[in-house]
């Protein structure tokens, strides 16, 4: 029977090798992404391999038993080493694929991801598929490859020849070896990582756990959250008006809302604010002293409308992963070559003369695409517990960016390369109007990137669409969310040859020591800006006097190695910064037509803009407001039916209503790459504000409680946790009785 406990263990063993080597590769990675921000790479991955163990061990473990008894009972003993071969195989595979996965997620958001991100997009073939270029990526290629050498050695050596040895009277003394290799597993791993003086780097299991949230009992996810929302907990009128004022909205208003939870009005948008009248409007604004950078863009559309009643023409740009980081005007240590032509525009932006609206303290309002894309559609791309209003909350009678725009007879598209379906941006679009161009309206020989359609390929049928001759005379509102630059950065197909030498090149003269998966994300980054330069450089220079517009801004930052600066030098204030700020700009390509008389005037303005936002932080949520105020004084926007000249977007730095419950002192706040929130004052300058959790509300995997009620929320987002409330009365009152679209937008359209 000792033979067979030996035997036993060494099956035992292999199990724990499949689990320590699968996990390998990923924690390897992190462990070494994590040494930018001071900390110690060895006992991350230590810690991290403990962890695996201790939480996957149990559940494979009893997988394997399965296994084993099968093996037993109907396998015959030369037969008994290929099943387990392949059982061990299977798991090292299957563990590999998921560790990799959530490591780089945690790379990129700060976080391993929930189910709910599986959910979200893990049903998405064109997301699963996308996925696999991330293997090739040189932080896990190479370990991945010699752990596999490695453990396919144990597995050859040693499961087929033991198995044919061991029969089911070892079954009770195998089943006592796991069960004591688990409790010892279990007693390492409390010392491992709760002991303060031996890793004294990671104080929080949320730093380690990704498979707990898969094979324990799952974290607190957008799920749960939304059900407190929908009407599990009571709030107060007060916290209520607390959350309106975070997202820009009139505590008055939302006094109103409030009243529509049990009495809903249709006819009444609880939470609309009109339209700028400039006319009857502007002397206010100049008395109220409030915002002055509204008052600025509401001279420069007078200016750019007194005269000028022709077609306008709008491309508005969400470019994937873009840091303002990496732009040279905004980050000086950053290589010009990287993003020239926006380097240019920002350039041009500092001219006496220019024809180019340009932020350099414009901060993003969450960590995914999807509440970048409510950031800049409806102004409040910021939720707690990592929601997004575009992606959990179905068809909410908001008033957003595209639903004015409609009124005011635009038409309104929206171009992606891959699936709208994914963070179920197809509703979203369908819902507030829009015509959509998705990946499978292109040729199947289309050009690819990592993510889908490359950037250039979408942009040309955005030239096919837009650029055509009967199109000169409408206006329009075109949507692009790029794609290229997406995580794990597999470069283009048509990447243009003389951009990826132009980086190389650019780098070797720096003498910068640049890894190569760093290398593919700035070639990937330079491949954006010149589709984006050939894009706009090609706006035809029409003749009817209208005028085209381009506003671009990235849909948040990203959280590879920020490569310009040591860390250790510049400190938090600098990884918070870079996590968080994106560029923004607004230009007119083809100059102003029809203000010739007074052009002078229009170039103070906007010169008088770009200073003010030289310095002064803006959110992503300020997007929508800054292009109905710069459209404010068109003919168009003038003739917005009476009943429709309202909206509903929210707002931070050019909303007088927003304000941070408690600390005057906040400008923007938002969430950053990290997936931790962060606040700005006035002058741009980050507030060290820590959001900790109440240790009462941590259950004993170091998770929190999903067993939650409304004081608890209030200890895990204590400073936006309103917002809960806030949304919770609009959902069970307007939101639940006015859903159609009539209730937002007119009927002719």
């Amino acid at each position: 029977m000792g033979k067979k406990l030996i035997e036993g263990g060494k099956f035992a063993g292999l199990l724990a090798f499949a689990i320590i080597f699968s996990n390998f590769p990923g924690r390897f990675a992190v462990g070494n992404h994590e040494t930018q921000y001071g900390r110690n790479a060895f006992e991350y991955v230590i810690a991290g391999l403990s962890e695996d163990i201790h939480e996957i061990f149990p559940v494979f473990g009893i997988l394997f038993l399965i296994v084993w008894v099968l093996a037993q009972l109907f396998v015959g003993p030369a037969r008994r080493g290929l099943l387990l071969q392949l059982f061990y195989s299977a798991c090292f595979l299957f563990i590999l694929f998921f560790s990799v996965i959530v490591s780089e997620f945690k790379i990129q958001r700060g976080g391993y991801p929930s189910p709910f991100d599986f959910f979200a997009g893990g049903n998405d073939y064109s997301f699963a598929l996308s996925t696999l270029p991330m293997f090739y990526l040189d932080r896990y290629f190479w370990s991945m490859i010699s752990c596999a050498i490695i453990f396919s050695v144990f597995v050859i050596r040693y499961a087929r020849e033991d198995a044919s040895e061991t029969d089911v009277l070892g079954f009770s003394k195998l089943s006592g070896f796991i069960l004591a290799s688990i409790l010892i597993i279990v007693a390492a791993f409390q010392i491992f990582v709760h002991s303060p003086k031996m890793f004294s780097t990671i104080h929080s299991r949320n730093e380690l756990s990704w498979a707990g949230d898969f094979l324990v009992m799952p974290r607190l996810g957008a799920g749960k959250s939304i059900n407190f929302i929908l009407g599990e907990i009571s709030f107060s009128i007060d916290e209520k008006e607390r959350g309106g004022r975070l997202l820009g909205f009139n505590a008055e208003r939302v006094r109103e809302m409030v009243e529509q939870e049990k009495h809903p009005d249709c006819g009444s948008h609880p939470i609309s604010h009109p339209l700028l009248d400039v006319k009857k409007d502007k002397t206010a604004l100049k008395g109220s002293g409030q915002n002055p950078l509204e008052t600025a863009l509401t001279n420069i559309s007078e200016e750019l409308f007194e005269k000028n009643n022709g077609p306008i023409r709008i491309w508005h740009f969400l470019l994937e992963s873009f840091r303002a980081d990496d732009v040279n005007a905004i980050n000086p240590l950053a290589l010009r070559e990287v993003a020239p032509f926006i380097n240019l525009i920002y350039e041009v932006g500092n001219d006496e003369k220019s024809n180019a609206i340009v932020s350099y303290n414009m901060f993003q309002a969450g960590a995914r695409t999807s509440q970048g894309l409510s950031a800049a559609m409806c102004g409040m791309g910021g939720m707690p517990f990592n929601l997004s209003l575009s992606r959990d909350f179905g068809n909410l009678p908001l008033r957003c960016l595209p639903d004015v725009l409609a009124d005011a007879s635009f038409l309104t598209r929206t171009f992606y390369g891959s699936s709208l379906s994914f963070d179920k941006m197809s509703r979203f679009f369908g819902y507030h109007g829009f015509e959509t161009y998705e990946e499978n309206q292109f040729p199947e020989d289309s050009p690819r990137g990592g993510w889908g359609i490359s950037d250039m390929a979408v942009l040309e049928k955005v030239r096919q669409v837009s650029f055509k001759k009967n199109m000169e005379n409408t206006f329009q509102y075109n949507l692009v969310i790029t794609l290229s630059n997406h995580g794990p950065y597999s470069p283009p197909s048509d990447l243009p040859e003389n951009v990826r030498l132009r980086v190389l090149n650019a780098i070797e003269r720096g003498g910068l020591s640049i890894g190569s998966d760093d290398i593919m994300r700035l070639v990937t980054v330079a491949y954006t800006d010149y589709a984006l330069e050939k894009f706009v450089r090609d706006i035809p220079k029409n003749d009817d006097g209208g005028l085209d517009i381009v506003i671009a801004s990235g849909d948040h930052t990203s959280g590879d190695r920020f490569i310009w600066s040591e860390g250790k030098v510049l400190g938090k204030r600098y990884f918070s910064a870079a996590g968080s700020r994106i560029p923004f700009f607004v230009m007119f390509p083809n100059g102003f037509k029809g203000v010739e008389d007074h052009l002078e005037k229009l170039y103070d303005s906007i010169a008088k803009v770009n200073s003010m936002l030289k310095t002064a932080p803006i959110s992503q949520n300020d997007i929508p407001k800054i292009l109905m105020t710069i459209l404010s004084s068109s003919k168009r926007f003038k003739e917005i039916d009476e009943q429709w000249r309202w909206s509903s977007v929210g707002g931070q730095a050019l909303s007088s209503d927003f304000m941070v419950p408690g600390r005057p002192e906040v400008s923007v706040w938002g969430i950053n790459t990290f997936s931790r929130l962060f606040f700005v004052d006035r002058n741009g300058v980050f507030l060290d504000y820590e959001e900790e959790v109440d240790p009462t509300y941590i259950d004993e995997l170091g998770q929190v409680k999903t067993n939650m009620g409304k004081d608890d929320i209030f200890k895990r987002n204590p400073a936006i946790a309103p917002i809960s409330a806030f949304l919770s009365s609009f959902i069970k009152g307007h939101g639940k009785a006015c859903w159609e679209t009539k209730n937002i937008r007119s009927a002719k359209n």
